[in-house]
């Protein structure tokens, strides 16, 4: 969760580094950007923003953007989404977004820059002779990779108020392509589609144990590949087989930082995914029930210990004796958010056992839980 960023003036001979333990890398430059500005008024150097042009639309777009309508793994706030674009008539770019649970859409249209400008309203609520460009919009084009891959740039600036500004510009998208599996196959995942999922295999202290709730979603319409969702945000993956899903995105930035692969695998006889960040993730409708009987939660290095809370202790609390001090209790209501952890400072040793949550145990190997 640390970030850093190095920005350079080579013509000044200056360097600025910013370093933070946590945060983000994009507030890291606006620090280092400003910390610049003072370093180059000392020389005599006064920097002002650009003005920026605001591009002209364009109403006819050309036929060979024909040739990039279709589907692209495209890396957003919360993971990996899929893109479906069309240029209908040619007045426009209609861009479906697909995620693990919804479709939104939105509209861009060709600007005089040579880039596709996101509209303000889509063009089926403002009709197309009255669009318009949207505030601080997104724009989009679209680029021929020497591997016949075709790739989306995506550029934006993004305002911090009374902190600074930042041009975000950078490859966040590639074409799909289709996937053929055997029917044998796409079944064997499709028994799993809506299966929801539970992070373990990580140490008591991971932050992902903040997000551990997943889940394996097939989108419509695209036969061969497979959402998984878990504590790194979304990823969109490669059906191989009945036991593997790969990373395929080749994008050249950041966006395709942290690819995952994934793996059936039989643990003690209970079936997992595997991740190659070597977490694992069991499945929800398995977990044993936390009824209120047990008393003592023995603990093993790298392995949660999940429980269902049962209606019999449901919407009441229990209260834990004795807890190891490199161990973590999490608690998740219904919908998979905490709402209890034992990391905060000074919590409470009563626990609450929502209605229809989950209540996990971590901690190191031969350390025990136990509750009154």
């Amino acid at each position: 969760m640390n970030h850093s960023y190095l920005l350079v003036a080579p013509d000044n001979k200056i360097s600025v580094s910013v370093l933070a333990n946590g945060g983000s890398s994009a507030l890291n430059g606006l620090v280092a950007q400003e910390i610049l500005k003072v370093c180059l008024e000392e020389k005599g150097i006064s920097v002002t923003e650009k003005s920026k042009n605001v591009p002209e639309i364009v109403t006819e777009i050309p036929e060979k953007y024909d040739a990039y309508a279709g589907s692209y793994i495209v890396a957003s706030s919360t993971g990996e989404v899929i893109d479906r674009i069309s240029f209908p008539d040619r007045k426009f770019m209609h861009v479906e977004e697909i995620s693990p649970y919804n479709t939104t859409y939105a509209d861009y249209a060709l600007t005089s820059d040579g880039r596709f400008t996101e509209l303000a309203y889509e063009v089926s609520d403002s009709g197309i002779d009255d669009i318009k460009l949207a505030v601080n919009p997104q724009s989009v084009s679209f680029t021929d990779a020497a591997d016949g891959k075709v790739l989306l740039n995506g550029m934006k600036i993004n305002s911090f108020p009374e902190i600074g500004s930042y041009e975000d510009k950078s490859y966040v998208g590639e074409r799909m392509e289709e996937n053929p599996v055997s029917e044998e196959v796409l079944s064997s995942w499709q028994a799993m589609n809506g299966a929801e999922l539970c992070l373990t295999g990580d140490i008591y202290s991971s932050s992902l144990y903040d997000t551990a709730n997943g889940y394996i979603i097939l989108p419509k319409d695209y036969p061969g590949y497979v959402f998984v969702v878990h504590g790194l945000g979304t990823r969109l993956l490669k059906i191989v087989d009945e036991r593997h899903l790969v990373a395929f995105q080749t994008i050249p930035s950041s966006r395709s930082r942290d690819l995952i692969d994934a793996e059936i695998v039989a643990v003690d006889n209970e079936m997992r995914i595997r991740l190659s960040n070597n977490s694992e993730c069991i499945f929800a409708a398995e977990l044993p029930v936390f009824d209120g009987s047990e008393k003592e939660i023995s603990l093993s290095t790298g392995q949660a210990k999940w429980y269902r809370i049962g209606d019999t202790v449901a919407n009441s609390e229990v209260q834990i004796a004795e807890r190891p001090e490199k161990s973590a209790i999490y608690v998740y209501n219904k919908f998979g958010d905490v709402v209890y952890t034992s990391h905060v400072v000074g919590i409470t040793d009563v626990v609450p056992m929502p209605e229809g949550g989950k209540i996990l145990f971590l901690g190191e190997t031969g350390g025990m839980v136990k509750i009154k």
